[in-house]
């Protein structure tokens, strides 16, 4: 069974604005172990919280990392840098960063994110 985690705003929102920073799960389940990243992009707020008019990227990356104690963070397994535009509408070519062993909370960092307002990131954990 898996668990799907939210990357939230400081104000608790799930629905990211693409300006360059990080962004950060709630604690997650450290009896958890393995887990996914998957993310869209919208070209507005209303759309990423409906889920509609998901657009793709024109520029910019994205990276995950995780922490096992709760402040020192390590990149993901795959060591994966998303390039933005591989985020694509309908078919997406990136390949999923993955979180492996247990971690109590995972960061996402968006450098200079174009072609996109808002984006929706989450992590799939899977028992282990």
């Amino acid at each position: 069974m898996a668990r799907r985690y939210n990357f939230k705003t400081t104000s608790g929102s799930s629905v990211l604005p693409t300006t360059s920073g990080d962004y950060f799960t709630d604690a997650l389940d450290p009896s958890f172990n393995d887990g996914q990243v998957y993310l869209e992009f919208f070209s507005s707020a209303g759309d990423a919280g409906t889920f509609t008019n998901a657009v793709t990227p024109t520029g910019g990356t994205v990276t995950v990392s995780a922490s096992p104690l709760g402040n020192a963070y390590l990149r993901d397994a795959n060591s994966v840098i998303i390039i933005a535009s591989t985020v694509s509408i309908p078919s997406a070519t990136y390949t999923p960063p993955v979180i492996s062993g247990a971690a109590v909370r995972a960061r996402v960092t968006l450098t200079g994110i174009t072609g996109a307002t808002h984006c929706r990131i989450v992590i799939d954990r899977s028992e282990s």
